[in-house]
């Protein structure tokens, strides 16, 4: 609803969110009473009270939601001024065609047709935002309310362009239901302490490795190996925090809490190493070395959200949990296993992993040694 207001009024316009039965589910204040149902096929102008509205309505895929709910958007702008001033103009010209004839008559026509032809644009701008072109509305100089229309309109293409590119940008690092709770703007500037599994990976002696390959060869290898690790950390609904020059940090169970995070987690590390033996073989394949790697896994209590400026915000996780995590990652090689998790993340997993209990370590800012366990596969 706040992201509805927010977009309505920047772009000038009344929105609603209508579902396929065609009942209300949010909608501006000003949106006007029954023009909910209007259909995807029609444009049409109403007339509510004293006011007269123009309303189109348009939908996408990304108005569908998780469960499968189809959803339409029901755009409203307010013409009533824009109606007067065009019946204004009319009477101007009638009384202009009256006074002074054949010369009245032409202005008359060619100020008509600039704005028939400014309304076109503008609806023809309307009919290729449906099919997700973002066009604008060029060369509309009429210094009225039919301006104002095409630069709100204008600006709501902007705003509905960057949305889509936020959207994009975050696809590439999330699942889609992570992305909607950030767009929906429900993650606060500070952020929110929450209970998430946190995993570290790691490529294992990767200096010596990038020392023998070029720029182009060590970005194209780097690339590789993160598809098919992010793949598979995607597919357990795990976040990718960051990148860690060839490490990667992700996090299951923020912005969006939900329990099965230990597990899914534990699961991706299984699914991460099965990829990297199907990448070996192709690697190997190629006359190019394998890859080995490390990974440390930690269930607890951290601070996730959007953390930094307003002009630059990090969407991240920090906490003694992640730099627990981290050291179990670190742990791996000298411990000689290739998944190792805490003891907070092995009480939650137990019952669906074969594990084998490995040593106590010692760990920075903890008082406690922390006991580790190696994840050897399903159960």
């Amino acid at each position: 609803g706040e992201r509805l207001a927010s977009t309505g009024k920047k772009a000038g316009l009344e929105l609603a969110m209508v579902s396929a039965k065609g009942e209300l589910v949010h909608a501006t204040p000003g949106f006007p009473a029954g023009a909910q149902s209007i259909s995807l096929d029609e444009r049409k102008m109403i007339d509510v009270g004293d006011k007269t509205f123009v309303v189109d309505a348009f939908t996408d895929d990304r108005l569908v939601s998780g469960r499968g709910n189809a959803y339409r958007l029901v755009a409203a702008r307010d013409v009533t001024r824009l109606k007067s001033k065009l019946y204004r103009n009319l009477a101007l010209a009638l009384a202009i065609v009256l006074a002074a004839g054949i010369a009245a008559i032409a202005w008359g026509l060619r100020t008509a047709r600039i704005m028939s032809s400014a309304l076109g644009r503008v609806s023809g701008a309307l009919v290729r935002l449906k099919q997700q072109e973002y066009v604008k509305v060029h060369g509309i100089r009429t210094g009225d309310e039919l301006e104002d229309l095409a630069t709100g309109f204008n600006e709501m293409v902007d705003g509905l362009a960057e949305r889509d590119k936020l959207k994009t940008t975050f696809g590439k690092y999330m699942t889609e239901a992570v992305v909607e709770h950030l767009m929906a703007g429900k993650v606060q500037l500070g952020g929110e302490s929450l209970t998430a599994t946190i995993l570290f990976s790691d490529i294992r002696s990767f200096t010596s490795i990038s020392e023998k390959m070029d720029a182009k060869q060590l970005v194209a290898l780097l690339n590789e190996y993160f598809t098919e690790m992010v793949d598979v950390v995607m597919r357990e609904d795990g976040v990718v925090d960051k990148y860690i020059g060839d490490a990667i940090m992700a996090v299951f169970g923020a912005p969006v809490p939900k329990p099965g995070t230990a597990v899914a987690a534990v699961r991706a590390a299984v699914g991460m190493r099965e990829a990297l033996a199907a990448l070996n073989t192709k690697l190997v394949a190629r006359g190019e070395k394998p890859l080995d790697t490390g990974i440390g896994i930690h269930t607890g209590e951290l601070v996730a959200g959007n953390i930094g400026s307003e002009k630059r915000m990090e969407y991240t996780v920090i906490g003694d949990s992640v730099n627990l995590a981290s050291r179990l990652e670190s742990a791996t090689k000298e411990l000689g296993v290739s998944v190792l998790i805490s003891q907070d993340t092995y009480d939650l997993v137990k019952d669906h992993f074969e594990l084998r209990q490995v040593k106590e370590i010692t760990v920075k800012g903890r008082e406690q040694p922390v006991m580790t366990y190696e994840v050897l596969g399903l159960k």
